[in-house]
């Protein structure tokens, strides 16, 4: 399974694609991928990206497209118009008939994180809410553009740990909460645990399969990354100890994230795409 992924710091903190291929590799499927990820870009940049269209060439199993996180809930109207601009005009005639897998982002921890948006996304639960609603957008407008694309639903994992720290009466913002360490302390980027929940819930998104339930799968633990040391040189940012309780929660908030969100395209009648290598991996499990 080769993976084109199409983002930026969300891909390539703690090298989601690696840690990816890990978990991938733990479970029976061997992978490769390539990557166009600066930081900070959104689609609409991507779009005019010369290395873009020459990644889209080349041959691909699955193209992961991830936008700027304050972009999809429309918070700058223009932004999010450029976006879906650049979706109907630049990926689709490139993406259709393939699969595509729209990476849904999070919100940013205490509202967010750019002082200009701030007011529109002002906590949480709002820029996670419209955050959400604004991938599945991009999905459906993919869709009837011919991709056979679906949401991958990080977001939704984040949002079930902060649930589970609420009704558990823990405040989600407390260092010690399993839902801040899901992030770098810019309250914006993850932090390894952020990056290792996103890697669970692609593993269910490519494999139809989940972490949880393959044994080899769930006692894979990504090692220290080249980008962790920089991120201490440059940050004094820890990347986030990843133990084995963290690990089973993060496992089974991906899947129920998966589960949920699968159940509803059910609902709907929607069929997600599959594939052979994630049907192998069932049968073993």
């Amino acid at each position: 399974m080769h993976i084109a992924w199409i983002g930026n710091s969300y891909v390539y903190y703690h090298d989601l694609p690696l840690m990816l291929a890990g978990l991938l590799a733990a479970g029976g499927v061997s992978s490769s991928s390539g990557q166009v990820t600066p930081g900070g870009q959104r689609l609409a940049q991507h779009a005019a990206d010369p290395s873009v269209a020459a990644l889209l060439e080349q041959p691909w199993d699955v193209a992961v497209l991830q936008d700027n996180s304050a972009v999809p809930g429309g918070a700058d109207s223009g932004d999010r118009a450029a976006s879906e601009s650049a979706l109907r005009d630049f990926f689709a005639p490139r993406l259709a008939g393939r699969r595509v897998l729209l990476y849904g982002t999070w919100g940013h921890a205490a509202g967010c994180a750019y002082a200009r948006l701030r007011a529109r996304y002002p906590d949480y639960a709002t820029m996670q809410r419209l955050t959400t609603a604004g991938c599945e957008g991009y999905t459906q407008l993919l869709r009837a553009a011919g991709a056979e694309a679906e949401l991958a639903p990080v977001g939704d994992a984040f949002e079930l740990v902060h649930r589970e720290e609420v009704e558990a009466g823990r405040d989600p913002l407390s260092p010690a909460s399993l839902f801040r360490r899901l992030y770098a302390p810019d309250d914006l980027h993850p932090s390894r645990l952020g990056s290792y929940l996103a890697a669970c819930v692609f593993f269910a998104a490519l494999t139809g399969a989940h972490v949880e339930d393959s044994a080899a799968a769930s006692r894979f633990r990504p090692s220290e990354a080249e980008h962790d040391r920089k991120m201490r040189e440059k940050h004094g940012w820890e990347p986030g100890e990843l133990d084995d309780a963290a690990a089973a929660r993060l496992q089974s908030a991906a899947k129920a994230a998966v589960e949920a969100r699968a159940a509803r395209a059910g609902a709907a009648g929607e069929a997600p795409p599959s594939t052979s290598e994630g049907s192998a991996l069932r049968t073993e499990l």
